[in-house]
C-alpha cells in the first residue's frame, strides 16, 4: 500500500514537472516567435539580413538634384524706373557750396533698366525669383537740411549735391506668394518681397568723386506685385527703399524708387 502511494505520488510529481516544462516552453516559444516576427520585420524594412538596429543614414543632395527640384525658368526683363533722393546734409562740409534753389528737383525722375532673372518653385512649395540688371538710376532730390549764409537768409546752400544720374548694377532675391484671384489657370497674381543690392558703376559727378561722398554698394528692401498672363509674360511693379544712407556719414541720403517692367521666358524669344 505504501508502495502504491509512493508510485502515485511520484507519478503526480513527474506529471507536474512535465506540465511545468511544457508551459515554460510554450511561454518561451511565444516570446521567441514574437521576437522572430520583430526581427523579420526589421529585416524586411532594412533588407540587410541583420536584426541589429542601425541609425538612419543622411542623404546628400547634389547640386543637380537641387536645381531639378527648383524647376527654374530663365527670363529676360526690361522696364522703367522712377527714383528720388531725400538728402539731409547735416553738418557736412566740403569745398563746394550749392544753391538749393538751383540743384533741388523734388520729383521722381525716369530711368531705365534691363537684365535677366530666374524664377522657380523649391519643392513645389516656395516660389522665388533672382534677378540681375543694369540700368540708369535717374533721380530727383529733396533737401531737408542745409546751411544758410548770414549775408542772405533768403538763399539756402548745401555743401553736398546729390547726383541725378548713376549707372548701377542691381541684384535682387525675392520670395513670391500667390494671391487667390480670378481664374488662376490663365492669370496669376503674386506679391513679392525681398532684399536687393545695388553697386554704383559710374556716372558720379566730378565733385562727388573728389569728396568720395557716395558709397560704392548699398542695400535696399523691395516689395511689389507681379501679374502673369497665361504664362506668356509677366508685368511687375516694385517699390524699393534704401536700407540706410547711400552716402557716407555725416550725410544722410535715402533713395526710393518705383520699377515698372515686364519679363518673359528666354525660350519664347530665342
Amino acid at each position: 500500500m505504501n508502495s502504491f502511494k509512493s508510485v502515485c505520488l511520484g507519478t503526480f510529481l513527474l506529471l507536474t514537472h512535465l506540465g511545468g516544462i511544457a508551459q515554460t516552453k510554450s511561454f518561451f516559444g511565444l516570446k521567441t516567435s514574437k521576437k522572430v516576427a520583430d526581427t523579420s520585420l526589421v529585416k524586411s524594412e532594412k533588407g540587410t539580413g541583420s536584426s541589429k538596429w542601425t541609425l538612419p543614414k543622411f542623404k546628400y543632395v547634389k547640386v543637380s538634384e537641387l536645381v531639378a527640384n527648383t524647376k527654374p525658368v530663365f527670363s529676360v526683363m526690361a522696364g522703367a524706373s522712377f527714383a528720388k533722393q531725400v538728402v539731409n546734409a547735416g553738418g557736412y562740409r566740403s569745398p563746394f557750396n550749392y544753391n538749393i534753389a538751383q540743384v533741388e528737383k523734388d520729383s521722381y525722375e525716369p530711368g531705365f533698366f534691363g537684365g535677366v532673372r530666374v524664377d522657380g518653385t523649391y519643392q513645389n512649395k516656395h516660389a522665388y525669383s533672382v534677378s540681375a540688371s543694369l540700368g540708369k538710376l535717374a533721380t530727383g532730390s529733396s533737401y531737408t537740411s542745409n546751411q544758410q549764409f548770414a549775408m542772405d537768409s533768403t538763399q539756402k546752400f548745401s555743401s553736398f549735391k546729390a547726383d541725378g544720374s548713376l549707372i548701377v548694377l542691381n541684384i535682387a532675391a525675392h520670395y513670391k506668394k500667390l494671391i487667390p484671384f480670378g481664374n488662376q489657370a490663365n492669370h496669376q497674381l503674386y506679391v513679392v518681397a525681398g532684399p536687393s543690392i545695388t553697386t554704383r558703376l559710374f556716372g558720379t559727378s566730378t565733385d562727388n568723386q573728389a569728396t568720395d561722398a557716395y558709397k560704392r554698394i548699398f542695400f535696399k528692401g523691395d516689395i511689389g506685385l507681379e501679374w502673369n498672363n497665361r504664362k506668356a509674360y509677366t508685368f511687375f511693379l516694385h517699390y524699393s527703399h534704401s536700407i540706410g544712407s547711400i552716402s557716407k556719414s555725416p550725410i544722410s541720403n535715402n533713395v526710393s524708387s518705383f520699377e515698372l517692367g515686364v519679363f518673359t521666358a528666354a525660350k519664347d524669344i530665342f
